[in-house]
């Protein structure tokens, strides 16, 4: 069976998470507001199913609703978290476009990055 995570490159001290960031594709932030319950209940069963670590909407400098959102997820690799990406309901519809990046979450702030992360 295939572990839920990779290893980090960064040691121990760090989990591998992958971010979403999903940018509206268009201009108007009113454009989720149709599908925003489909999205809703996806992220809320992904967090059922373990792998929504966390996410939120993004704000405009004046508080208001950029239209654009973030969400982290547990996957087996970086093609495994865009598949999932690309089943949220705002992506499939074209309404955002996810950019998914690999990320090494600090879970241990003593421990110093392993030497083979470092750049050369």
């Amino acid at each position: 069976m295939r572990p839920l995570t990779e290893h980090s490159a960064f040691g121990d001290g760090h989990e591998v998470l992958y971010l979403v960031y999903s940018e509206l594709a268009g201009d108007d932030p009113r454009a989720i507001s149709g599908p925003l319950a489909d999205h809703l209940t996806f992220l809320s069963q992904l967090a059922r199913e373990g792998l929504l670590v966390t996410g939120g909407p993004l704000e405009t400098p004046h508080g208001a609703n950029s239209g654009n959102g973030i969400y982290v997820l547990r996957a087996a690799s970086l093609p495994a978290a865009e598949a999932v990406a690309a089943r949220d309901p705002l992506h499939a519809r074209g309404i955002r476009v996810a950019r998914v990046h690999r990320w090494n979450r600090k879970k241990d702030w003593s421990a110093p990055p392993g030497r083979e992360s470092l750049p050369s």
